[in-house]
């Protein structure tokens, strides 16, 4: 079964920061050690980071995208807290796990833990739910989203542009203003809740580009046209590198090398799509156990991709299907109304440059009433579409994942 897992950072309010001070002398990396049992939900979202970019890919029409894993596995487990009978069967199955109180703890556990990760890096989680008025939620699940989630609950009139104002500020200053449109309108007069997750990264390269040095070069797009774009280039750049038969691999850090981006560059005979195809856990795992520390040549494209994808479908794939029927889906756990998930979506942004990186995500599960070794010099130019990630690198965990396809 394809697995979901460490997929998600919930829902509401805030849950850490790392400052992004220059100034930290002591920026140790802070290793995150979890439990035999834990560490298979994470290896379980790698899996699912993979089925995410082949979906998205597959219906992108080669346009760019990104994705969340992370994100969206927190604002899935918290749905699951509501969840009972086949609903949660599903749900569970989808995200790797064998209960509910399994990935709360690890998802409480990455919510604390990550921030901590790198003094120089920020991090930080965001979760909220807001309730239609007079909608009542079950004590449990109340409890559940203050202690595991730090979710905070607003009961307001969802169908009024009070509302929508309101959803978009918050997810703005969660995203420090990356994500500034969540919702374009007001919900239904169904809708009864939305659970939120926001998700914000900002990490400066460990072996940052000199602005002087970035240029115009040609990068050929997946639709055979070719385009000009500002490129950083470093001749002595240190990356982890490794090279395969049918693609090669870099990874540069962030930081203090807690967090990395890992770069996946086809082949020149090889087009994007046919390499992830093949990529899996195991392939993933073997790519980045050989990868090793060389200075080289390097040109790695500035880029910018803003995604808004309904998950929808994507789920229904995992066999999370009867959440999404007013019929079957049990939400019992939550409210004693009978209620389903009537969307899935998740809003992505990233920002690549010379200093670092910027990231950010919000994912929105929306519930309505039931109707019924060096050698010579090496060269890692990225002139053609590509595959990126942005991991944790001692949990694994994958916070981001797409694919530039045309820039």
């Amino acid at each position: 079964m394809k697995k979901l897992t460490t997929f998600a950072i919930g829902m509401t309010l805030a849950l850490a920061s790392c400052s992004n001070d220059n100034d930290v002398t002591d920026n140790s990396r802070h290793e995150i050690n979890l439990p035999p049992a834990q560490s298979e939900i994470v290896t379980s979202q790698i899996s699912m980071a993979f089925d995410m970019l082949r979906y998205f890919h597959a219906k992108s029409g080669n346009d760019n995208f990104m994705v969340s894993p992370l994100s969206a596995q927190f604002a899935l487990g918290m749905l699951m807290n509501g969840a009972d009978g086949n609903t949660l069967a599903q749900l569970t199955d989808a995200l790797g796990v064998t209960s509910v109180s399994e990935l709360n703890s690890l998802n409480k556990l990455l919510m604390s833990e990550l921030p901590k990760a790198d003094r120089k890096t920020t991090f930080q989680s965001a979760n909220s739910i807001w309730l239609r008025k007079e909608f009542n939620v079950l004590p449990s699940f109340s409890l559940a989203m203050t202690d595991i989630y730090n979710a905070e609950a607003t009961s307001l009139d969802l169908t009024s542009f009070e509302a929508v104002e309101r959803i978009n500020r918050w997810c703005s200053d969660r995203t420090k203003g990356m994500i500034k449109e969540t919702l374009k309108e007001p919900c239904s007069d169904e809708t009864v809740f939305l659970l939120i997750n926001a998700l914000y990264f900002k990490g400066e390269w460990e072996d940052s580009f000199k602005k002087s040095d970035t240029t115009d070069k040609e990068f050929r797009n997946s639709d055979g046209t070719k385009s000009m774009v500002p490129t950083m280039c470093d001749s002595n750049h240190l990356i982890s590198y490794g090279n395969y038969p049918d693609y090669s691999v870099a990874s540069l850090a962030y930081g203090n090398g807690t967090y990395t981006m890992t770069i996946i560059l086809p082949e020149e005979n090889r087009s994007l799509e046919s390499v992830i195809e093949d990529f899996d856990l195991q392939s993933w795992n073997d790519c980045k156990s050989r990868l090793s520390k060389f200075e080289c040549s390097v040109e790695l494209p500035k880029f910018k991709i803003e995604s808004n994808l309904a998950v929808d479908d994507f789920l229904k794939s995992l066999g999370v299907e009867d959440a999404f029927n007013p019929f079957k889906a049990d939400f019992s756990k939550l409210s004693d109304t009978q209620t389903f998930v009537s969307k899935a979506k998740q809003l992505t942004s990233i920002d690549v440059d010379e200093k670092g990186t910027e990231a950010s995500a919000v994912t929105i599960i929306q519930g309505e009433f039931t109707a019924v070794g060096p050698g010579p010099q090496l060269n890692f130019h990225v002139d053609r579409p590509f595959a990126f990630m942005i991991e944790e690198s001692s949990t694994g965990a994958i916070l981001f994942a797409g694919c530039v396809n045309r820039l």
